[in-house]
């Protein structure tokens, strides 16, 4: 019999009923994109929407993605250009431009309904990745294999077609005549991934297959759920409705070494938000702080462990902007509730002075401070994590577990 699992069209059959309701696809025009776009439209001809984000760091970015949208138009595919602005051209772009477009991508998807995102890796996307966080001397974690399945900002996203190699996704649009676009960074040498990309046919001929890439890296997944499960079962559910994590410091110093680096870098994703790991001096460095009375800050987060609890906080200074209704605060707080016209959803700040008894709720000033507010014209309006009875609701949309953000 055929292996079905090496087969794009029964796999984009076998995935559209697996997810019920539209299904949004993530397409740049490039090879892999355009051909996951293709095989879902035909194993689900109406269901399937598509996207392109521009993130405007290239001259030809707003012709590939009028590209994306013809093709779309050919096929009777609705489809949104997403632009992107960079405010600055600092720092680590690509890093930006990352985060940028998941977060466009899930924002979209919100607001169309859609049960989730395909993302088109493939099995040499699972090589290169694995291959680069081998050269940064990465731990499990980062050289477990991608997830299939994951959730940004409470949007599903997917990758279906990982199991696929690039030339079978090439060779869908090849049998249909469809041109794609080449991105001219795949083929820059300055990235590393481009030149672990040029290396793995020289590992296939020294006897390193992409295929055993690829499986070393679902064995280190397996052992990341264990280790999971393991952690979770040590410290239950660490968190408070304020979006803080608290559980006693004793506990904390407990752990084996791995876990206790474990449980930051979780802390760190969903309060600080989706970042690259730190690196593993800073970690070192945090935890062995938190072996006495210490204040320190990370990755947007603040630690403070005491004599009898270890908090884990947003920082004030590193919350994001004020938002309208309907948008994320800080990339993880919703509100339920009308807003009045006008208002604005953003940190409490030093208005914290307005509840004395701000200590009867439980939670940490910091978390407080750092929590949501109602605001109208700079005036406070409403406080929902200090009135919880108040006709507004705040809570964090992505729920704190032990399993990491895919990378």
């Amino acid at each position: 019999m055929p292996d079905l699992s090496k087969d794009p069209r029964a796999i984009a059959r076998a995935f559209v009923t697996q997810v019920t309701g539209r299904i949004g696809v993530a397409v740049s025009g490039g090879s892999d994109s355009l051909a996951a776009l293709l095989l879902l439209h035909e194993a689900a001809p109406g269901r399937i929407w598509a996207a392109t984000v521009d993130h405007n760091l290239r001259a030809d970015s707003a012709a590939e993605a009028e590209m994306v949208q013809r093709f779309c138009a050919a096929r009777d595919i609705a489809h949104y250009t997403l632009p992107w602005q960079p405010a600055d051209m600092a720092g680590n772009l690509p890093h930006r431009a990352r985060i940028a477009r998941y977060s466009l991508l899930s924002t979209w998807a919100r607001e169309a309904f859609l049960a989730g995102v395909v993302i088109a890796h493939n099995r040499e996307d699972q090589a290169e990745t694995y291959l680069m966080n081998l050269g940064r001397s990465a731990g499990i974690d980062g050289l477990s294999a991608m997830r299939d399945r994951w959730r940004v900002e409470g949007v599903p996203f997917y990758r279906p077609f990982m199991a696929l190699s690039r030339k079978a996704l090439r060779d869908v649009l090849r049998a249909g005549a469809i041109s794609w676009v080449d991105d001219p960074t795949n083929d820059d040498p300055h990235y590393q991934r481009v030149r672990l990309r040029r290396l793995l046919p020289q590992l296939a001929e020294a006897g390193i297959e992409t295929t055993d890439i690829t499986r070393a890296a679902l064995h280190l997944s397996q052992v990341s759920e264990a280790l999971d499960w393991a952690l979770t079962a040590a410290v239950g559910d660490p968190t408070t409705p304020a979006g803080e994590i608290v559980l006693p410091v004793a506990q904390y110093r407990s752990l084996p070494t791995a876990m206790r680096y474990r449980l930051l870098l979780r802390a760190l994703d969903w309060i600080g938000g989706p970042a690259y790991p730190p690196r593993g001096p800073e970690l070192t460095g945090l935890d062995q702080a938190l072996f006495g009375a210490s204040r320190r800050t990370l990755g947007g987060c603040l630690f403070t462990s005491g004599a009898r609890h270890l908090r884990i906080t947003r920082e004030v200074a590193a919350v994001g902007a004020a938002v309208p209704a309907g948008v994320l605060f800080d990339g993880r707080w919703q509100l339920a509730g009308q807003l009045p016209q006008g208002a604005l959803i953003g940190r409490l700040g030093g208005a914290i002075a307005e509840f004395p008894d701000w200590r009867a709720s439980g939670y940490s000033r910091a978390s407080l401070m750092a929590g949501p507010a109602i605001w109208q014209a700079q005036r406070l309006i409403a406080a929902p994590l200090l009135q919880p009875d108040a006709k507004w609701q705040a809570e964090v949309v992505r729920k704190f577990n032990m399993t990491p953000l895919s990378h």
